[in-house]
């Protein structure tokens, strides 16, 4: 009987260093190794050679972890949630990857947990590949749940970014973001979501990324931001009940917004929101193309402040609570072929020394003008300084006025003067 016994545990112990170290076949491809949980996944990382896959079975798996060298780690359970990489509290960064070479790292079906800073920091000359990956719960200030710093070309595919913020007071400003990029880093998100952060995604100096059918939703204060010299695309995206939904700060940078939706933000899309915290010099204004989209039910529907330059074309604005699109200061502003319509406020509301052109544009049944210019005959309360002194154009717009079809309930334009601008 004893001897039983002691076959039995052998044999449970030969089982387990299988599973640790026999490779076996997962998702297609080998694996070098194969962990169960309680294994040190820090211990397997240092023990494989370059290249090799690690394969987890469902279960946690302790931070945090340092990877120097190209690998791919994979959950091997039948969703991301099954396997947990799990950061410390008192360990800044949960997932470290950094090398002085070129080295290709993946992660694939699983979940980083971070408790701490940062989720997973990227940083050096590295090629990053997530796949069906979750990062949640970045909790300390200017953290993010995933950083790329350097010359991270990173892919993300089926992806989600969530719950990175304070804990304790959801609405402070933290400074954290889902994810982060900066320096010389390009990604491409495809089917990602944003989802419960401070901010969802921030894109910084020297950075380019594109956003292709993702989800930016509840996040506290931005779905989407872009800082400085960036290029940014985002295509058949949508951008649901954010605090905006899109803001571009500050820096040259070019930004494509096209067939995406934007509904239930307090600003749908903000360009140079904050311009009035720099000196002011026109050349580090960004450039923001949007292009067949829809906003709706939004706060504010449009905001063109600063020194920025955006161009709208082919979208609509609709059901906003307040003003449709707004221009203030500086900024460039060109809208054509776009409909304006049922908003809680003026279609169109200027201020400052803005340029706006107004092209083949229907401004139909807003509560407040069509267009209104601040100024004295339009809006006496407001402060000289901001009353309206800079150029608008444009033609072949459709803007009734009261008591009419589809008319706007104030009238048409404010002053009357601007009613070259529509036909109607």
């Amino acid at each position: 009987m004893k001897g039983s016994t002691s076959r039995t545990a052998f044999d449970v112990g030969c089982i387990l260093l299988v599973l640790f170290l026999s490779s076996a076949a997962v998702a297609g491809q080998e694996c070098a190794l194969r962990l169960v949980p309680g294994a040190s996944l820090q211990d397997a990382v240092d023990s494989v050679q370059s290249g090799a896959v690690i394969c987890l079975s469902p279960g946690e798996y302790a931070g945090p972890l340092t990877i120097t060298k190209s690998l791919s780690i994979r959950g091997a359970g039948g969703s991301r949630d099954e396997v947990k990489i799990i950061g410390k509290n008192r360990e800044p960064i949960a997932v470290l990857v950094r090398a002085a070479g070129r080295i290709a790292v993946s992660f694939e079906n699983l979940t980083i947990e971070a408790n701490t800073t940062t989720g997973l920091f990227v940083d050096g000359v590295i090629s990053l590949t997530l796949e069906g990956v979750h990062v949640t719960r970045a909790e300390r200030v200017h953290g993010a749940g995933l950083l790329a710093i350097g010359s991270v070309d990173l892919a993300a595919a089926d992806c989600l970014f969530s719950d990175c913020g304070d804990p304790s007071n959801p609405r402070r400003d933290s400074g954290i973001n889902g994810v982060g990029l900066a320096g010389d880093s390009s990604a491409r998100f495809e089917r990602c979501t944003f989802r419960g952060n401070w901010k969802g995604a921030c894109v910084v100096n020297n950075s380019q990324a594109e956003f292709l059918d993702c989800l930016f939703a509840d996040n506290v204060a931005i779905g989407l931001q872009t800082i400085g010299v960036v290029r940014v695309r985002a295509e058949r995206c949508a951008f649901l009940g954010n605090g905006t939904g899109f803001s571009a700060y500050s820096g040259p940078g070019s930004i494509l917004l096209r067939d995406s939706t934007f509904s239930s933000n307090d600003q749908g899309i903000a360009a140079d929101m904050w311009s009035w915290l720099k000196s002011g010099d026109p050349r580090e204004a960004p450039t923001v193309v949007i292009s067949g989209c829809r906003l709706l039910t939004n706060g504010t529907g449009i905001l063109a402040l600063g020194w920025s330059e955006m161009t709208v074309s082919n979208s609509e604005i609709s059901a906003s609570l307040g003003v449709g699109v707004l221009a203030q200061e500086s900024a460039k502003l060109e809208v054509t072929e776009c409909r304006i319509i049922d908003g809680g406020g003026d279609g169109f509301y200027l201020e400052g020394k803005p340029t706006v052109e107004i092209h083949a544009t229907e401004i139909l049944r807003n509560a407040g003008y069509g267009i209104r210019a601040a100024g004295k005959e339009c809006t006496p309360w407001v402060a000289r300084l901001l009353r309206f002194a800079g150029e608008i154009s444009g033609g072949g717009n459709v803007v009734p006025g009261r008591f009419v079809t589809d008319g706007n309930k104030e009238g048409s334009t404010c002053p009357g003067s601007l009613e070259f601008l529509h036909d109607s």
